[in-house]
């Protein structure tokens, strides 16, 4: 399981285990009934932290989708939820792989921050890190040749007519 998915997996859990409600990692869910919220691509690339290993801070950014009747006391819910989860498992939320099952690792240091953008839509961000060991591939490369004819523009043509 790639670096992006394991990431994206294990913080859709946390949020649907800690919060109870559903979340996607996509927008096509647009039939479905608030409150809900979809959880975008985490941004962010490894870099080297010292020999054999590489840190990792994923920002994931989210939107949160509420019912229009009590959408504040709902954010503020969902919020308090998330901060007391993360504050029991010291911040650090554990990776889960493509089924859903835990693993070893740990997105350690998580910061969560949410903000409300509409009456009923509110978005959030989950910041972590991690390190992990990079096994670098190198791969061969190849010249690529042009083969594209240019054209003659006193002539008037490729072939010079």
């Amino acid at each position: 399981m790639n670096l992006v998915s394991c990431d994206l997996t294990s913080v859709l859990k946390f949020i649907q285990d800690t919060t109870g409600i559903k979340g996607y990692t996509t927008r096509r869910r647009q039939e479905a009934k608030p409150p809900f919220f979809y959880l975008q691509t985490p941004v962010g690339k490894p870099y080297q932290d010292s020999v054999g290993f590489h840190r990792y801070r994923p920002l994931i950014h989210g939107t949160l989708f509420l019912d229009k009747e009590t959408p504040e006391t709902l954010a503020l819910q969902f919020q308090a939820k998330l901060q007391d989860a993360l504050m029991r498992c010291r911040y650090d939320i554990p990776l889960v792989d493509e089924n859903y099952n835990a693993t070893k690792a740990r997105l350690e240091d998580v910061e969560f921050e949410i903000k409300e953008a509409d009456i009923d839509v509110w978005t959030f961000t989950v910041k972590g890190e991690r390190f992990i060991e990079l096994v670098e591939h190198h791969e061969i490369l190849r010249k690529v040749h042009n083969n594209i004819k240019l054209v003659d523009k006193k002539r008037g043509g490729r072939d010079g007519k």
